[in-house]
């Protein structure tokens, strides 16, 4: 289950429709996947904005969404006990 995220100094202020927190642990590797997913596809985008505006290479962009995907599969992977 998920809720809708206010920001406090804000109250009625609502952050960007799709902002959302979870409010139960991520229990369901489907699910884990899906958010790893968007997750992937938000920094991507970002990424290529960042080389589009040169403050990043297009290689540097590459290397850093490489990285970050690993880091992303990593912290969502269940470990083995």
């Amino acid at each position: 289950m998920a809720a809708a995220v206010t920001d406090p100094s804000r109250p009625h202020h609502r952050l960007p429709r799709g902002a959302l927190v979870s409010t139960t642990a991520c229990d369901c590797a489907s699910d884990c996947a899906l958010w790893a997913g968007r997750l992937n596809q938000l920094i991507a985008m970002e990424v290529r904005t960042a080389v589009a505006d040169d403050v990043l290479t297009a290689a540097e962009g590459d290397q850093l969404l490489a990285r970050l995907a690993l880091v992303i599969d990593q912290a969502v992977t269940p470990t083995q006990p």
